[in-house]
């Protein structure tokens, strides 16, 4: 037995049904101990619960006049007056104003609701609504009972005000309140108050850098944002503004040409949206993108160095010319002076240059039989073919010549030709002869 006993105290076992005398005492007592104590541990569940004593009676509240500016609903998106439900904010006891929400934001149960009232929205058929709050969806008064936990409760009755607003959330529209105190900002609303939803509209234009084989121009971005004005044209001085590009990049998306060079792209489309189709009266609003007025009320047509572009960016002297092409816009496509809706802005690398040459008789021998004729200036691209060369010719479509003078050695020189073809190619001037 001693042998056994030995050979079990070595394994850390004890026989089944076999205790330590005193250890085992020990540990049975630590456990008791153990579960008296947690159950002399009191568990407390305050609680606070928000019932309505009273609602708001039927014409507490002012009706609302909501006005759909889309001309007879010309998209097709307008809500239903079944689907329309407006914004509402409360707030108790003259506290905060807090939004009325469901859903994982919920505040319903800070007013003793579990859903959202609704409304009553009616079509009056003449692209308005109106709105009204029905009797006893709106708590006037609740009572907040808070339980301490113990089986005491305190109870606290509270006012409850309301105030309603024209929803947020209706896809393709702006929404807008027009009251007594900010008309003046609306002119085109009148002496109708209440809610607008504007249709909203989006503006597109195409800018294509034209510079030949320039490869880049550090600072052309910040250039044109810097350099144009977005032009809200709605036929009221008191609404209608320009604001430079530059502070409208939050409305702006920019697209550059797939097959252009994503680190110099050259080509683009800009679309501004989120604008207003139409004045609050339903009459159309117009826009347009121009440079930048300077302080003679007009633009200089170029943007340079001084218009941001990088020092050294441009050989010296050229510039990028501006131009508005409309062509494919209808009602405006002969309008150079600015650009609307779906039309290209061209900036194309421009510059002067002079041409100087020298014509040589080698006939010293018989200087009396040089024939007469001229000098013809031709040009062509940069990189192709001399074959492909063109005459110069003038405003009045005839070439650029210098007559043949005899003599022995004929300086020849223009000045102040266009440095650049219409795609921003450098011209190669030459000269041909001609003799008759």
């Amino acid at each position: 037995m001693l042998y056994r006993g030995k050979r079990v105290r070595e394994r850390g076992r004890l026989p089944k049904g076999k205790f330590p005398k005193k250890g085992g005492r020990r540990l049975v007592s630590g456990l008791l101990a153990l579960v008296l104590c947690l159950t002399l541990v009191p568990v407390i569940y305050a609680d606070t619960v928000v019932t309505v004593t009273s609602w708001y009676a039927a014409g507490a509240f002012e009706e609302n006049t909501l006005y759909w500016v889309d001309n007879n609903n010309e998209d097709g998106v307008r809500p239903g007056a079944n689907a329309y439900q407006p914004s509402l904010w409360f707030r108790i006891d003259n506290g905060e104003w807090i939004e009325l929400k469901g859903g994982e934001d919920s505040t319903l149960s800070g007013v003793g609701l579990s859903a959202m009232p609704r409304m009553t929205v009616a079509d009056n058929g003449n692209n308005t609504y109106t709105v009204s709050v029905p009797a006893g969806v709106l708590p006037e008064a609740i009572e907040t009972t808070t339980s301490d936990g113990y089986g005491g409760e305190t109870s606290t009755e509270s006012r409850v005000e309301w105030i309603m607003g024209p929803s947020e959330g209706v896809d393709g529209y702006s929404p807008v309140e027009v009251n007594n105190g900010n008309v003046s900002e609306y002119p085109s609303a009148g002496d109708n108050y209440g809610w607008y939803y504007v249709l909203e509209d989006e503006f597109n234009f195409r800018v294509q850098l034209r510079w030949g084989n320039l490869g880049g121009a550090e600072g052309i971005a910040e250039a044109i944002y810097n350099s144009f004005d977005f032009v809200v044209d709605t036929n009221y001085t008191a609404s209608s503004l320009r604001r430079l590009l530059a502070e409208m990049k939050d409305q702006m998306k920019i697209e550059e040409d797939p097959d252009g060079d994503p680190d110099n792209p050259t080509s683009g489309t800009v679309t501004v949206s989120g604008l207003w189709k139409y004045n609050l009266d339903g009459s159309r609003i117009n826009y347009s993108v121009e440079e930048t007025r300077e302080g003679d009320g007009k633009g200089d047509g170029r943007l340079d160095a001084a218009d941001g572009i990088a020092a050294g960016a441009l050989p010296e002297g050229d510039y990028f010319q501006i131009s508005y092409d409309n062509s494919s816009t209808p009602n405006v496509g002969t309008e150079v002076g600015k650009l609307y809706d779906g039309g290209s802005l061209y900036l194309t690398l421009t510059g002067v240059k002079d041409y100087q040459a020298s014509k040589v008789w080698e006939d010293a021998a018989d200087p009396d039989h040089r024939p007469a004729g001229e000098l013809q200036l031709w040009r062509y691209r940069a990189g192709q073919s001399y074959t492909t060369a063109a005459p110069v010719r003038d405003d009045g479509g005839s070439i650029l010549t210098v007559p043949l003078n005899g003599q022995e050695k004929q300086d020849i020189q223009f000045a102040e030709l266009p440095k650049y073809d219409s795609e921003g190619y450098e011209y190669i001037y030459v000269v041909r002869v001609s003799h008759w």
